[in-house]
This record gives structure tokens, C-alpha cells and sequence, in this order.
């Protein structure tokens, strides 16, 4: 085993806890701030992808979260410059042996989740070699069970040049559970230059078996009391929302032990916000004769009524309708000591 092998495994247990950002399931419809939604609806979501487990594998942070180990006159650059083949992107790193015997190679440990996934690795890469001898490039997963597993190998020449930014993938699904170094090596052993560049590195874990909760109310805080789905689909009918209202809603990704929340989303529902029933309350009581205050709206009509056992058919008018002027005003009955008496108001 190379000395670089050996410092490599050492460093391992330093670097298991790295991770990356989980994000959980976007919402599809109603998407943030749609307006005049349906009160009967197909809520709709896009499945979670636990993506970007590489620290800064776009190189935009320099090599912040990766290790890396040079031999002989070796160099590790991350280039902050313009690149013609990547617009206007700055981040890529640069691995350049000048012209002697060097090895140059950099690593970041991940733990992969456990639950059931597909995984995979992807890069970008762009070399180029000096004279007519070559070189290798290789990228390598090591774990304990499935031991060093060469994901990709290369030779790097002189007809080779940074033109062009090639796409690769891996799959680790095989290495799900367990805590794996990967590493991005060149190995120089020509008498001439050789360079290599990285960017877009991802480590992208996508769950088979996925569990969705949804979360449906009028406030931004959603909790236990607010599920409406619990499931395998990607999504869930509702019907009998409340017209012209503003409704908050989620979806959150279960994946084995570990809840993936989902980001919030608000939507309005169609149709006018319908008008609330006054709240009544008895302002004073005098013998026989009852006050009730009746909070109303300017434009609207309030009828009292009376009922002595609260039958469908037993409520009559108490006195004339009152016409709305916005304040509260108070309407007198008369009760009937010996019989008990219940009070509503018709709003129209």
C-alpha cells in the first residue's frame, strides 16, 4: 500500500461526518403564490432528491471541505476566472504536475444514507498532457467491505486539451450505509506537464421507496394537526376549501428514520371570502326584557329570532330586520320567566 494510500485512511474517521444539504419534495401545484386555485384540487408535488453530498464540489469556495495531498512539485489551484466553456462560472479546480515524477490527489469522506436509494457520483472533467507519453487520471470510492473500487480511469496525453468539459457518472448505490473516501488522483510518471480540471462534483442520493406526509391549513405554522396525507403517491386530492382564502401547505419526505421537510408553499383559493356569522352576546338583563348586542357590517341586514327547543322549524322573528351600520348595536326581547328561550341572528 503507497504512503499516500495509508495517509488517506488515516484521515478517514477526521472526515466521516461530513455531509451535505437535504433538500426535501418541492410542491408542483398549486405552486408559491398562485391565485384564484380551485376549492376543489389535485395537490401535486416533485419527489426529494438528497443531492449535493460533496462539500463545495463546484469549487466555488476554493477547496473549503476537501483534502488533498501533492508529491514532487505538484500544484492545486481552484480557479476563480472566466472559462468560455462555462459561461459565466467562476468555480473549477486545476491539478497540474509540472515536468518530473509527481502525484497530486484529493479526497472528501461522505457516510451514504442506509435506506432504500440509488446513488450516484457525478463530475466534469477536462485534461490535458504534454509530449507523447501519457499519464492517469483515476477516481476511486474506498470503503470497508467493498474495499478500493476504481469509479473511472483515464490517460492523459498530449491530444488532449480544456476545450471541452466531459460528463461522468458513477453508480455507489453498492456502497448505501456505509462511509466512503472519494478520491480524484493523477498520476504523473513522464518527463512532461500534465494538467487536470474538476467541477460540478455531486453525490446524488435519490430514495426508491419513498413516504410523503402532506400538511394543509391557513397558517405558515403546519404541524401534526394539519396532515391530510399520508403516502406513496406523488400526490392527493382536496376538496371543500374555503373560497378566497390563503392557504399555507407542505409535503414532507420520510426516508428511513429521517424526515426531509419540504418548504412551504402558499396558494388562494377562487370565489369571494363568505361573510361571517355576527357573534352574539346579552348586554344587560331587566326583568323580562333582554338586551343582545349584535356586531354588524355596513350594507347588511340582521333579522333576531327566537326559539324555546331549538326544532328546525321552532325560530321566530323577534321585532323587524336591523339594518347594518358597521358599529354593534343592541336589540331588545322580551323572555318569558317559566320558559327556557334561545336567541340567534339571521345576517344577509
Amino acid at each position: 500500500m503507497s504512503p499516500n494510500r495509508i495517509l488517506l485512511l488515516l484521515l478517514f474517521s477526521f472526515l466521516a461526518g461530513i455531509r451535505g444539504v437535504a433538500l426535501g419534495p418541492a410542491p408542483l401545484w398549486p405552486a408559491e403564490g398562485s391565485e384564484a386555485v380551485p376549492t376543489e384540487l389535485e395537490l401535486s408535488w416533485e419527489v426529494g432528491v438528497q443531492e449535493d453530498l460533496m462539500i463545495n464540489g463546484g469549487f466555488e469556495s476554493g477547496v473549503t471541505g476537501w483534502i488533498h495531498i501533492t508529491s514532487g512539485l505538484s500544484v492545486l489551484e481552484a480557479i476563480q476566472t472566466a472559462d468560455a466553456a462555462e459561461g459565466a462560472r467562476l468555480g473549477r479546480l486545476m491539478m497540474r504536475t509540472p515536468r518530473t515524477f509527481a502525484d497530486i490527489f484529493i479526497f472528501q469522506s461522505v457516510t451514504l444514507p442506509s435506506y432504500p436509494a440509488t446513488i450516484a457520483l457525478r463530475w466534469k472533467d477536462a485534461t490535458m498532457g504534454g509530449g507523447s507519453l501519457q499519464g492517469t487520471y483515476r477516481v476511486l470510492a474506498t470503503a470497508t467491505g467493498p474495499g478500493v473500487t476504481v469509479l473511472y480511469s483515464s490517460t492523459v496525453g498530449i491530444n488532449d486539451s480544456f476545450e471541452t468539459w466531459n460528463p461522468h457518472e458513477a453508480d455507489l448505490t453498492a456502497y448505501r450505509g456505509r462511509p466512503t473516501i472519494i478520491e480524484f488522483g493523477m498520476t504523473n510518471r513522464i518527463a512532461e506537464p500534465m494538467q487536470l480540471r474538476l467541477d460540478d462534483v455531486r453525490l446524488e442520493v435519490t430514495p426508491t421507496a419513498p413516504l410523503f406526509e402532506v400538511f394543509l391549513g391557513t397558517s405558515a405554522t403546519l404541524g401534526s394537526a394539519q396532515r391530510i396525507y399520508r403516502g406513496s403517491s406523488s400526490s392527493t386530492p382536496v376538496a371543500g376549501l374555503a373560497p378566497g382564502t390563503r392557504h399555507f401547505w407542505r409535503v414532507d419526505q420520510l426516508v428511513g428514520t429521517k424526515r426531509i421537510a419540504g418548504s412551504v408553499a402558499s396558494f388562494v383559493t377562487d370565489g369571494e371570502i363568505p361573510p361571517q356569522a355576527p357573534v352574539l352576546s346579552v348586554q344587560s338583563v331587566e326583568g323580562e326584557l333582554i338586551r343582545i348586542a349584535i356586531p354588524t357590517e355596513a350594507g347588511r341586514t340582521y333579522q333576531l329570532e327566537r326559539s324555546t327547543d331549538l326544532s328546525p322549524n321552532g325560530w321566530l322573528a323577534e321585532g323587524d330586520p336591523n339594518s347594518g351600520t358597521g358599529d354593534v348595536i343592541v336589540v331588545e326581547a322580551a323572555m318569558t320567566p317559566t320558559e327556557g328561550c334561545f336567541f340567534r341572528v339571521i345576517a344577509e
